[in-house]
């Protein structure tokens, strides 16, 4: 029997001879794919036909494979409870999340805007939102953490530091009941585990109706993590967008892809076009395997240039605009939306936001410090009995602070700002 073992590291042999094949099979795929990425340009559509395949295959083979690696962008098939038409939430209440504690959040609408100072908790009000919608999905959660993070890959160890407290947030999504509540904790007398790149144990469990899943996170440094699950379920199509966080590259290629199939790729540029530069002809999205981006051709430019060139407000709105299809018949959440933004183009924006929202059937949830940005939101004309305002602030009580929500119809908050001047903002 010792003849089939190597002596240094405990294997048979033969399980060494495959392990050496693999590595020798990934690098040559590896090597492979950085020379069709120098040559993806003389591309045809039977070149994108087999690249197409061969995508599938490595996602095969990686489904196959019971625990998966620190990932951020996972190739785990989402089912999803809803992508029909439908009303989305009604009311959330966030339980446990950050420093956020009971806040209840009723009457919502198709678009949803939240006021409140810097640091009041909008952004982690958005995030506890979007972590409801994707129930016992790991990998949308560790990507939050990536994106807020502004990381291009997560580290075990950053994101242990990061993982304090508890987290249960509760909804009622067409009349579903749903919850996720996501624990965080030790398990030192767990033989499964590899005790010496273990750092905790993260579970997610997560309810709709009848329905319950569970999500067990393995967090080990080294690329070690391991994640076990019977099927991952979310609730609809959702994104979340922010000036603040790194976004998901393969998001990128999905938003566009989705904005081209639904045809509002082109109404997008012309509203950029009419708004804010006239000169720009199109854009276009180059899905390089290293860095995938945005071209745009110009007039004043013989070549076409990065979106990256452009002013941070037409990049934004550009952004923006681009989740409304791959977010049909789902939920947007839209952190600081006047951020970079010209005030003067907010009231042109804020309106095609809304005809978005109608068309895709998006519930939208928006955060603003900016009283210019959510007067817009009324000034514009268009429909505010399907607005919902909502003013976050803090309470302080025996010497702890809480957060409470005060609430206003958007026909209620329209009155009440041209009668009295009221500012959202300020409201207590």
């Amino acid at each position: 029997m010792e003849d089939y073992r190597s002596v240094s590291q405990g294997l048979l042999l033969s399980d060494v001879v495959s392990k050496n094949k693999l590595d020798g099979s990934i690098e040559t795929i590896e090597q492979q794919l950085n020379i069709t990425s120098r040559f993806i340009q003389f591309s045809e559509e039977s070149h994108v036909e087999n690249l197409t395949t061969i995508k599938e295959k490595i996602d095969s083979i990686l489904l196959n494979k019971k625990g998966v690696s620190l990932s951020i962008n996972s190739p785990y098939e989402r089912h999803k409870f809803y992508s029909h038409k439908n009303s989305q939430f009604d009311k959330i209440e966030i339980v446990r999340y950050k420093k956020i504690r009971n806040v209840k959040i009723e009457n919502l609408n198709r678009v949803n805007i939240f006021a409140g100072k810097n640091n009041a908790g909008k952004s982690s009000l958005l995030e506890a939102i979007y972590i409801l919608t994707r129930q016992n999905d790991i990998f949308s959660l560790l990507d939050l953490f990536r994106r807020r993070g502004k990381l291009n890959s997560l580290s075990a160890k950053w994101l242990d530091n990061q993982l304090k407290g508890d987290i249960l947030i509760k909804g009622s999504f067409e009349n579903n009941n749903t919850s996720v509540e996501i624990l965080s904790y030790d398990e030192e007398n767990n033989d499964d585990i590899d005790k010496n790149n273990y750092l905790k144990t993260i579970s997610i469990e997560s309810k709709f109706n009848d329905q319950e899943l569970n999500t067990t996170y393995y967090l080990q440094d080294g690329g070690k993590s391991k994640s076990f699950f019977k099927k991952i379920q979310i609730i609809c199509n959702s994104f979340i967008s922010s000036p603040f966080s790194q976004q998901n590259k393969d998001n990128l290629s999905l938003l566009y892809a989705k904005s081209i199939e639904d045809k509002s790729f082109s109404r997008i540029i012309t509203f950029i076009k009419e708004n804010i530069d006239s000169k720009l002809l199109d854009i276009n999205f180059v899905d390089d395997i290293e860095v995938p981006r945005f071209l745009v051709d110009h007039s004043d430019f013989e070549e076409s240039i990065d979106l990256t060139n452009f002013g941070e407000g037409m990049q934004r709105i550009f952004y923006i605009a681009l989740n409304f299809a791959a977010s049909k018949n789902g939920v947007l959440l839209i952190d600081e939306l006047d951020n970079a933004i010209h005030y003067s183009l907010l009231k042109k924006f804020t309106h095609f936001i809304q005809t978005l929202s109608e068309e895709f059937n998006v519930q939208v949830f928006i955060t603003s410090h900016s009283g210019e940005c959510i007067n817009a939101f009324v000034e514009n004309d268009y429909h505010n009995d399907t607005l919902s305002f909502y003013s976050l602030i803090d309470v302080y009580h025996n010497s702890e602070t809480k957060q409470e929500i005060k609430y206003f119809h958007g026909l209620d908050f329209q009155r009440f700002r041209n009668v009295l001047g009221a500012d959202l903002r300020s409201i207590v």
